[in-house]
């Protein structure tokens, strides 16, 4: 009877609960970006900061890229095996 009854109240609220799901993925998308765009951001900080390594680079923007699309592949890998 309970079961009946919350099968019920989900298939009145169907557009609620696909408008919440959708909203959550947008947000989860959005903490990704930001993770990778911090971490891209330290990578170029600490790249700028240091003198000795920045001698020895031409573009400080390889490693800052290399370093941002790893942190995307590591997130997106993490939330494909859930």
């Amino acid at each position: 009877m309970a079961a009946t009854k919350g099968f019920y109240m989900m298939m009145r609220n169907v557009i609620r609960f696909g408008l919440v799901t959708a909203i959550g993925d947008v947000i989860v998308f959005l903490g990704e970006v930001l993770v990778s765009s911090l971490g891209a951001l330290a990578t170029y900080w600490i790249l700028n900061v240091y003198s000795d390594i920045k001698s020895e680079l031409y573009y400080l923007y390889g490693p800052t890229i290399v370093i941002f699309l790893s942190f995307l592949k590591i997130i997106f890998n993490s939330l494909l095996q859930l």
